[in-house]
């Protein structure tokens, strides 16, 4: 299985909680594609997931 790198929500805090690691690669199913990503930035609404101010939050962020 290919690998990934990704910047993972480890827990709910502040910046700290953001750690690089090796992630395993998703395999798109029927109907989704799988796209490169060459550059990306946390924003506002990041913030507050990884504060845990919101009823939800996802390992990899990337809105």
């Amino acid at each position: 299985m290919s690998t990934m790198e990704a910047i993972v929500i480890s827990r709910l805090d502040g910046p700290s909680v953001l750690e690089y690691q090796q992630m395993p690669k998703p395999t798109p199913t029927q109907g989704e594609v799988l796209i490169q990503v060459k550059a990306f930035s946390l924003n506002y609404a990041e913030m507050h997931m990884r504060k845990g101010e919101w009823d939800e939050w996802n390992l990899v962020t990337g809105l």
